[in-house]
């Protein structure tokens, strides 16, 4: 009889199948043994903990405009903005501005410097608490629109104030020097009409007869009559515009110039210009860049609202289609406040040398702001100079910059210290002027003079140095 078969063996975990047992006679071949389990993969390691920041620029921006991020031992927080940073959008010549508190809030700051200018020379342009005002300046005052020569404390701009400023025979009549005729009631000379016009006689009212502009007191003579400035095709008298504007002009459209909301149609005047109606309806509209401000015609918008260009953004940094807060950009872009490529203005680095400049605080170390408003190196004191603006006294006397001005005639500057000329002599003062010791060049004895502090002894009597 033949041989039973061997059984084959089981596979062993992970382990190869088992091998048959030797047939016998007539047998069957064993079978293999199952493959062993592969072992599950091993757990992953877990992430190694954040490195926190090193500099505030390593911080998200907060929205408040009046916080700004900070890194302190590396970790990130706000900080508030110093009280009285302006922030925010502004509205224009209402005499305050928004100012941060201080705490991360908002307050109004009385600005005394944000009036409007109703382009009257003879106006002081001023804030009566958060109103703007005019007030006419004091008679006397040196004025020069319109050929005049000084304001009449009226707020017109006028040749004289009296008699005593015109020739013997001419008399001030309405702020002009004109012929004693132009007051005899009577068309006469060369009037155009009854004590007005023509070269010698104040310009006529409107309504009056007229041959050229120049015979008219609104400068505009129109088919023979005087006529109103608002319709001659120029800027002039009081409009903001050209025709409009102005207390006596229509008010101006969307666009055009203005001192005052009531130059304008809209009623709305911010940045010297009228704005849109459509700038205070709470929608985006018309050209704006965002709601109620940006674009041609609404005032720019504040930080985070969006923009196409700088203009559009109060902050003057439209970066990305945002407006970003006031403040140094670090974008490779002269924008904002800043002279030249993220440096100066009071708001980044100061620049370095030939970069762009306002005031000397815009350029970084000893470095000035020159005339051609470049930021160029400055000297210390006894350098060799050839231009005030190299020394850092902003003194440079015969090729030295000096420790003080040395600038009168009665001193002079040697080594870089200021000395008073020696013996009282008469330094650069006339032959006949001497100096003082208050480093002035005054009348000697014996000379014509008006008034004491003009002699030596301060001492005037009947036009002549005593």
């Amino acid at each position: 009889m033949g041989g039973s078969s061997g059984q084959g063996g089981s596979g062993g975990m992970g382990g190869s199948g088992g091998q048959g047992g030797s047939s016998g006679q007539g047998g069957f071949g064993g079978m293999g043994g199952s493959g062993g389990q592969g072992g599950s993969g091993g757990m992953g390691g877990s992430g190694g903990m954040d490195a926190g920041c090193t500099s505030p620029a390593d911080c998200p921006a907060p929205v408040n405009p009046c916080l700004v991020p900070a890194c302190t031992a590396g970790v990130c927080g706000i900080e508030a903005i110093a009280d009285g940073t302006p922030v925010g959008p502004q509205t224009p010549y209402d005499c305050s501005t928004v100012v941060c508190d201080g705490a991360g809030g908002t307050r109004i700051a009385p600005d005394p410097l944000d009036h409007a200018d109703d382009g009257n020379e003879c106006t002081d342009d001023l804030c009566d608490a958060q109103s703007p005002t005019h007030v006419p300046s004091p008679a006397g005052t040196a004025c020069s629109r319109g050929g005049g020569l000084q304001c009449d404390g009226a707020g017109q701009c006028v040749v004289c104030l009296d008699a005593s400023e015109c020739s013997p025979s001419e008399i001030c009549a309405s702020g002009a020097c004109v012929a004693s005729t132009c007051i005899d009631g009577v068309q006469g000379g060369s009037e155009t009409d009854i004590d007005c016009g023509g070269p010698t006689c104040a310009g006529c009212a409107l309504g009056q007869k007229c041959l050229t502009s120049a015979d008219c007191a609104s400068g505009n003579c129109t088919g023979g009559v005087c006529q109103a400035t608002c319709v001659d095709g120029l800027k002039n008298g009081g409009e903001t515009d050209i025709d409009c504007g102005g207390p006596s002009c229509a008010a101006c459209a969307d666009g055009k110039q203005c001192a005052v909301g009531s130059d304008c149609a809209s009623g709305k005047c911010g940045s010297g210009k009228c704005l849109s109606s459509f700038c205070g309806d709470g929608t985006k509209d018309g050209s704006e860049t965002d709601v109620d401000c940006g674009g041609a015609l609404c005032t720019p918008c504040s930080p985070g609202k969006a923009c196409v260009g700088n203009d559009d953004c109060d902050s003057d940094i439209c970066v990305g289609g945002v407006c970003q807060p006031p403040g140094c950009q670090v974008d490779g872009v002269k924008n904002g406040l800043e002279t030249d490529i993220d440096c100066g203005g009071g708001v980044c680095p100061g620049c370095n040398a030939s970069e762009m400049c306002n005031v000397d605080a815009d350029c970084t170390g000893k470095l000035n702001c020159a005339p051609w408003k470049a930021c160029t190196w400055t000297y210390p004191f006894q350098s060799s100079c050839t231009y005030d603006w190299q020394c850092e006294t902003d003194h440079c006397v015969d090729g030295i910059c000096c420790l003080y001005g040395c600038n009168g005639p009665c001193e002079y500057c040697w080594l870089g210290f200021c000395y008073p000329t020696p013996g009282g002599q008469q330094g650069d003062c006339a032959a006949n002027q001497v100096c003082t010791g208050t480093n002035m060049c005054v009348l000697i004895p014996g000379q014509p003079c008006t008034q004491n502090i003009e002699c030596y002894g301060f001492n005037c009597v009947n036009g002549v140095c005593q």
